[in-house]
Parts: C-alpha cells; sequence; structure tokens
C-alpha cells in the first residue's frame, strides 16, 4: 500500500514537507519509507494519468476548486 501526495503549485511546499515527515514516521515505525510518496509536478496533466491507474490507485481524493473536482469527477471511470 502507498500513499502519493500530488497537489498544485500553491501546496507544493507543504507536500514536500508532509511527504519528508511522513516518510520518516514510517522508516521509524518499521514500515517501508516509500509507502508514502511525492509527485512533484503540479501539471494537472498528472492528475489525468493518476485518473487511468484504475487497476493500481483506489482512491484520488480532489483537494481543490470545483474545476478540479469537475475534472476528476469527468475522467473518472465509474465502476
Amino acid at each position: 500500500m502507498r500513499c502519493l501526495l500530488r497537489g498544485g503549485s500553491e501546496a507544493i511546499h507543504s507536500n514536500q514537507a508532509l511527504a519528508a515527515i511522513l516518510s520518516r514516521a514510517c522508516r521509524e515505525n518499521g514500515l517501508p519509507e516509500r509507502a508514502v510518496q511525492l509527485i512533484s509536478t503540479t501539471d494537472r496533466a498528472a492528475v489525468l494519468e493518476l485518473l487511468k491507474q484504475e487497476e493500481n490507485i483506489d482512491l484520488i481524493i480532489p483537494r481543490g476548486g470545483e474545476a478540479l473536482i469537475r475534472f476528476v469527477a469527468e475522467h473518472s471511470a465509474s465502476r
């Protein structure tokens, strides 16, 4: 299991800090350090690529404006 963090340009520094803290906490508690990973691009095209990974990704939580939420809803595969 992995947790991927990917945010927009306004959140990249926060996500870098969160990823570092969570990776260290994983390592210190016997979990794989790479269980938490940061996707460093802020390009929305990355979201589309993540949405295509339905075999590998169970959940995407869009945090942002109405346009992002609409984008995710329009490009998500319904199950």
